[in-house]
């Protein structure tokens, strides 16, 4: 049994992250192999596809995305991101809603 990507961690919950950099649209696809997959439609240039990382967990979580830090794999396809403040039990139940949302994940927008 592999372990879930979201792991506990001293500031909040820290979540293992595969990225999918230039999809046709930006969105938590599943977890697979104790990692969170995600779609960036974003372009893996002068960090844009790192913005557009935090800009969706934070979507997804529900908080700010000034909470959320890319704390380890900025130039890689394998991330780690901390949640400071969100319980682990939080964030994968968050992600886990995310991730029930039908096979095509959740889907970003600007409208709510």
């Amino acid at each position: 049994m592999t372990a879930g990507p979201v792991r506990s961690a001293r500031d909040g919950a820290l979540i293992l992250v595969q990225v999918k950099a230039r999809a046709r649209r930006s969105a938590v696809l599943g977890q697979r192999n104790g990692l969170l997959q995600v779609a960036l439609a974003a372009p893996p240039i002068d960090g844009r596809a790192n913005d557009e990382l935090l800009r969706l967990l934070a979507e997804t979580l529900g908080v700010a995305k000034s909470r959320l830090e890319l704390f380890r794999g900025g130039a890689a396809r394998i991330k780690q991101v901390l949640a400071r403040g969100v319980a682990a039990s939080e964030a994968s139940a968050r992600l886990g809603v995310a991730v029930g949302d039908g096979p095509g994940g959740v889907e970003s927008g600007e409208a709510s």
